[in-house]
């Protein structure tokens, strides 16, 4: 059980065991255009669309796409190549073979067993809640909601789904920038994990996506309930600490006084750590135990400090 006051921060990286691009990759797919021919092309605009984003530069679609607001087509377009994107790399994910290193990456399982520690009998189910989690998550996939919903059901088969969904949705779940469409068990005109999606349902879809700007509702939401003002403990999972998104959570003011960071390092160097560390270090506050290491994974960082 997780009984410390305790915020994980969800950014792409974390994503990629579960076989969704990091924000890299996600450019180089977009930047290929395999999605051209589920667009009307005619007027031009995707072909521009491509080619500026490729010599922009830019490594976020995110920042990209508010940088070009005004940009005629450039908005709705961009969050249907998002959409897209990911929806695709859903499906791809149910059919893929898992990774021989799968038992290193898979932090999930990792995090799901954690949280039901103790809990051996259907009649301790409730205990359930007594984890203090919140989960901030920066990407637009459902492979987390996904994959610890999964868990529950399966682990605890004679449950009927609806107390399930009950011990699942007390944990808080932030999709800061949304996500491409919410799961079946979570709205009745939800999308099933993986199941294809029709022209009309992905235009529905893709306007729940939110580019930098938009986000402000759920960020407010956090600001609002203290959650991380509050936090006893701060890990950040596959998270590349931009300024831009360091800056929407409130860093460092918002830390409390004596609060944890933990946070995996894989492809960072030691001198961005360092950087991030010493900005940390600049609160007011004094802030506790800091940890972060070049090469550690999602995974490496809960069995380390969870």
């Amino acid at each position: 059980m997780i009984r410390q006051k305790t915020v994980f921060i969800i950014g792409a990286g974390a994503s990629q065991p579960y076989g969704y691009p990091t924000g890299r990759e996600l450019r180089e797919k977009i930047i290929q255009g395999g999605w051209l021919q589920k667009v009307d092309i005619s007027n031009g605009i995707p072909r521009i669309f491509i080619k500026k984003f490729n010599l922009s530069n830019n490594e976020s679609i995110d920042l990209f796409l508010s940088r070009n607001k005004a940009q005629q087509g450039f908005t709705d377009l961009g969050k249907f190549v998002v959409f897209d994107t990911i929806y695709q790399a859903e499906s791809d994910s149910l059919s893929s073979p898992k990774p021989k290193n799968w038992d290193e990456i898979d932090w999930c399982s990792f995090l799901f067993n954690k949280m039901i520690e103790g809990i051996d009998q259907l009649d301790e189910l409730d205990r359930f809640k007594e984890n203090m989690c919140t989960f901030i998550i920066f990407n637009y996939d459902r492979s987390f909601e996904h994959n610890f919903f999964q868990s529950l059901t399966n682990t605890f088969s004679s449950i009927p789904s609806k107390r399930i969904l009950e011990l699942f949705q007390t944990q808080k779940i932030f999709h800061v920038y949304g996500k491409i469409a919410p799961l079946q068990w979570e709205d009745n005109n939800g999308l099933v994990y993986g199941q294809e999606c029709d022209s009309i349902s992905r235009a529905n879809f893709r306007q729940d996506l939110l580019l930098i700007g938009e986000e402000r509702q759920n960020i407010d939401t956090v600001t609002k309930q203290g959650i991380l003002q509050e936090a006893e403990r701060i890990i950040f999972l596959g998270f590349g600490f931009a300024q831009d998104n360091l800056q929407l959570l409130g860093f460092p003011q918002v830390l409390q006084d004596s609060c944890d960071v933990f946070g995996s390092g894989v492809g960072l160097y030691q001198e961005e750590i360092d950087r991030f560390k010493y900005l940390i270090k600049a609160n007011p506050n004094s802030v506790g135990k800091f940890m972060i290491e070049p090469g550690a994974t999602c995974k490496d960082v809960l069995r380390k400090y969870l």
